[in-house]
């Protein structure tokens, strides 16, 4: 069998269709969820930071200091958390770093919106009585509205199918 390239462009226009097509059907769904969500549901949403610092207050350079998160960010649910890695600035054992997003993951905000996050800022490995850790955090989390892939929402509709399936037995339970 001969294709000729008008077979071929015919081909893929179907297949781009039927992606957007199963795109906007999976966004309606999972919109619809997270509404129902965010109105009978408020304790599966979670609170977002703008910046991580070290925590405040006395240190005894027995064990590094907590990580301490600041501002606020969307109110979401996690449908892929973002990854980040620590890239060395300077060798050896005790080191600077600074810290760049791999990936900036998906969320689902209360307020109907898709979010990404960024992080980047700095910090350093630093030596401590019980073990080495990190300090010096100046860690700063942007926040951007985004519209969600095919692949985000493929990812996202069991999410919030579970979390809505735990609503709904809760509620017949009840």
């Amino acid at each position: 069998m001969k294709f000729t390239i008008e077979h071929l462009e015919a081909l893929a226009a179907e297949v781009e269709q039927d992606a957007e097509a199963e795109r906007e059907r999976l966004l309606r769904l999972c919109q619809a969820m997270g509404r129902i969500l965010a109105r009978r549901q408020p304790s599966v949403w979670k609170d977002t930071a703008t910046s991580v610092t070290d925590e405040t207050g006395h240190s005894d350079n027995s064990y590094p200091p907590k990580a301490e998160s600041h501002g606020r960010g969307p109110v979401v649910l996690r449908v892929r958390g973002r990854k980040t890695e620590d890239v060395p600035t300077e060798g050896g054992f005790y080191y600077p770093w600074r810290r760049q997003t791999l990936d900036s993951g998906c969320y689902l905000g209360r307020d109907g919106e898709w979010y990404r996050s960024v992080e980047t800022g700095t910090g350093r490995v630093g030596r401590y009585a019980a073990y080495p850790g990190d300090c010096e955090r100046d860690i700063e989390i942007e926040w951007q509205t985004a519209e969600p892939t095919l692949e985000d929402l493929q990812q996202a509709e069991p999410v919030l199918r579970a979390l809505l399936a735990e609503f709904l037995n809760g509620s017949a339970a009840a």
